[in-house]
């Protein structure tokens, strides 16, 4: 997107990282260890379902930002930036680990965490994304190989594949056992995420933002009340349906989506500011929230024994981690501007070598 810079874009964005780290928070005091039992435990079954948005709306927004890249050679440059973040944040958090939590010091053991990509623990997400990344050329020129019609096919058929699975195959939920729609290519939902935000880009759903915010809390509701049932008094259970890739969580991604790309409020300059700087950093504060949320998990389990009082320390608990996290990714951007400032260097070079060899060539 060129011009100026797109503020509900941002603001999608920073709402996504802040999802992520609540989301986050449920793991780490032990929410899913306790039973369902007491108000502040069912209100958490409710709120969870609507914050599992969070990596849908990354998603989608690759989709609805990069539905125009094009294949060439430079463009697996803009690698540098995923890769340069990955390896600073694994390294605050392999150092965290190894200070606080007796860790190893071994450069081999380092090196073996990063290449297996626990050496940030939240970066299941960056060996997701690098796979996205690599197929955007191809999956986009597949777009623009077809009309409207073949679009609307494309995603359909994904959808299909990845997230119809969650609700379709009633084997999951109940004694019935019935798989109406093939399982197997589950996995492939940032495909259908990424084909829904293209879609999106083209084709958005001309409803007004309170039509699409009413039915978008319809799911987190439909999905608290399937976690209360399923549970029956026991302890909250994983349900597809809730999942990055259920369908109760698609549908609402795609109502906040299109109720936030649309939405232009009137906000001072150091909100705006700080939307977007979230915004820029939002990749780098997502892992490496893994550091804040170690020492304030720990620290409500040991402090606060009622679950119900530790969900509502969430309150202070996940803008803590925010703040902490926002704090770490600043600091980390420094050295990240150094080294996307050699690989410039040594691109610009590549590209004057290749000319000279086409111009010898001629």
């Amino acid at each position: 997107m060129t011009g100026e810079r797109n503020w509900s874009l941002d603001l999608i964005r920073a709402l996504a990282v802040v999802e992520v780290l609540a989301v986050h928070f449920f793991s780490n005091i032990q929410y899913y260890e306790e039973p369902l039992a007491g108000t502040a435990m069912v209100a958490a079954a409710f709120l969870r379902p609507a914050l599992m948005t969070c990596v849908p709306l990354f998603l989608l927004l690759s989709g609805y930002l990069c539905v125009g890249q094009t294949w060439s050679r430079d463009y697996y440059w803009r690698l540098g930036r995923v890769v340069s973040v990955y390896l600073l944040a694994s390294a605050a958090c392999l150092l965290f680990k190894a200070v606080a939590m007796e860790g190893s010091w071994n450069p081999l053991i380092w090196c073996r965490e990063i290449l297996n990509f626990n050496g940030a623990p939240y970066s299941w997400y960056i060996e997701m994304y690098l796979g996205l990344f690599l197929l955007i050329p191809f999956i986009n020129a597949a777009w623009r190989g077809v009309d409207r019609a073949g679009r609307l096919a494309l995603t359909a058929s994904l959808v299909c594949m990845a997230i119809l699975p969650s609700a379709a195959n009633l084997s999951r939920y109940t004694d019935a056992q019935v798989q109406l729609v093939p399982g197997w290519w589950e996995k492939l939902y940032p495909l259908a995420y990424y084909c829904l935000g293209a879609w999106l880009r083209e084709h958005p759903i001309r409803l007004r933002g309170p039509v699409l915010l009413g039915l978008a809390a319809l799911c987190p509701v439909a999905g608290g009340a399937l976690h209360l049932w399923r549970a029956d008094g026991g302890a909250f259970g994983y349900l597809d349906i809730t999942y990055w890739n259920g369908l109760l969580t698609a549908v609402a991604a795609v109502l906040v989506f299109s109720v936030l790309v649309q939405w232009r409020p009137r906000c001072p300059g150091w909100l705006r500011r700080s939307v977007t700087g979230l915004s820029r950093l939002s990749l780098t504060v997502y892992l490496v929230s893994w550091i804040p949320d170690q020492v304030i998990g720990a620290l409500l389990v040991q402090r606060v024994p009622d679950i119900g009082r530790r969900l509502l320390w969430g309150l202070a608990a996940v803008p803590a981690s925010l703040l902490v996290s926002v704090a770490l990714a600043w600091c980390i951007q420094w050295p990240e501007r150094l080294i996307l400032w050699g690989l410039g260097r040594i691109r610009t070079r590549c590209a004057r070598e290749n000319n000279r060899r086409r111009e010898a060539a001629k």
